[in-house]
């Protein structure tokens, strides 16, 4: 069913019908007013006149009668398209992990899974594609049936480029099967774009079938586009957690000096606020580690985040941090999912500057619905500040 299609036709058969008759208005004023010389001799000006009207109003209300029917049969199947049909939604997300249909199981579209590494190989063949764990390297896909009834396969034909590059133009095919009942989405990874300068992906054919319907109608863009650095704007993040450090002793719901003590400590603790000064401490060197034995000579603090995230959800994760003059210790974020093999994801370990800076990290849900944020310290000299720690969940 062609919903968009049939309302098109609808429009151009009304304003092709409201032109005739309005033609044919124009013609009859001016004969009335102009040409009385067409009025027959055994007729009057009024009797013959009168006749007209009565011809033209008729034609007028069989025109509106037959218009106002077809808009009530195209209303009455755009609503049994509504109670009885499913409806996708088709939208792009970004992420750091590869996102397959969960069942079944699907690589990347064959012509797609190595479209960066090509391109490189192509344009710059001296470069290597040297993808982070914490950045977005993927374009995936979702799909969201918003209507009634299941979908039971998607084919989706389009084509990918790198504009203005010389890379040539690939096409794509995706054909999966899966059952996606009413007000569910499922997320599919389509391109790899680590080292793409810039991208663009056009949708030609969309089709989508229920039990006993094709459908080809979607909501949603049917060019995606964009340029490195790929990021998610403002307006389309939510805050999800934000501690500044002003809950004195363990801030949040802070686990302090794991593999260590467990509790906050004199070198891994949250100092009582004064002011604008509220922020978590973590210190010690190598000799402190040892006498307080820490398990793979780390320590630092986490928190739990339970049951917030949804499959191929990513969250952008970030704190403020600074160290006093002369410290040798380095933080990183560590972050993993809680699952029975966790999915782990560090950034780089830094000793930070002496004013605030801030350091941040992406993280894509595949496996569980649990986030634990570690704030990891490799101990040595001095003392590192944290401060404003946020987690914010990216819609794409």
């Amino acid at each position: 069913m062609k919903i968009e299609r049939s309302k098109l036709f609808f429009r151009i058969i009304a304003s092709l019908t409201i032109l005739l008759l309005s033609s044919i208005l124009v013609i009859w004023l001016y004969l009335m007013i102009s040409q009385p010389s067409i009025i027959p001799l055994n007729e009057t000006y009024g009797s013959f006149w009168l006749k007209n009207i009565s011809l033209l109003i008729a034609a007028f209300a069989f025109a509106s009668s037959a218009l106002a029917s077809a808009y009530n049969a195209l209303e009455q199947r755009h609503l049994r398209y509504m109670e009885n049909y499913p409806y996708l939604e088709i939208f792009s997300l970004l992420s750091v992990d590869f996102l397959p249909l969960p069942v079944p199981k699907h690589d990347l579209p064959p012509e797609l899974a190595s479209y960066n590494s090509d391109y490189l190989k192509v344009v710059a063949p001296k470069n290597s594609n040297a993808a982070s764990d914490i950045e977005f390297r993927y374009l995936a896909l979702g799909i969201r049936n918003v209507g009634h009834g299941y979908v039971t396969r998607i084919i989706l034909k389009g084509s990918v480029e790198v504009p203005g590059r010389g890379f040539p133009i690939t096409q794509f095919t995706v054909d999966r099967r899966f059952n996606l009942p009413p007000d569910s989405a499922k997320p599919f990874t389509l391109l790899p774009i680590s080292g793409l300068p810039e991208y663009k992906v056009i949708l030609s054919s969309v089709k989508y079938y229920g039990y006993f319907v094709e459908l080809s109608d979607f909501d949603g863009k049917r060019e995606i586009r964009e340029a490195y650095p790929f990021s998610i704007p403002p307006e389309r993040s939510e805050n999800l957690f934000f501690d500044d450090f002003e809950n004195f002793p363990v801030g949040l719901g802070w686990v302090l000096d794991f593999w260590g003590q467990w509790q906050p400590t004199p070198y891994s603790f949250i100092i009582q606020p004064s002011g604008d000064n509220h922020y978590l401490i973590l210190s010690g060197n190598d000799k402190l580690f040892t006498e307080f034995y820490h398990y793979k000579n780390q320590g630092g603090a986490y928190i739990d985040l339970r049951d917030k995230f949804t499959y191929g959800t990513t969250a952008r994760i970030t704190a403020r941090v600074r160290s006093l003059p002369n410290t040798t210790a380095k933080i990183q974020f560590w972050c993993n999912d809680l699952a029975p093999n966790p999915k782990d994801r560090f950034t780089n370990a830094i000793t930070p500057d002496q004013l605030w800076q801030e350091i941040s990290m992406l993280y894509t849900s595949t496996q569980s619905p649990n986030l634990r944020i570690h704030l990891l310290y490799t101990p040595g000299e001095g003392e590192i500040h944290i401060d404003r720690v946020t987690v914010e969940v990216l819609y794409t």
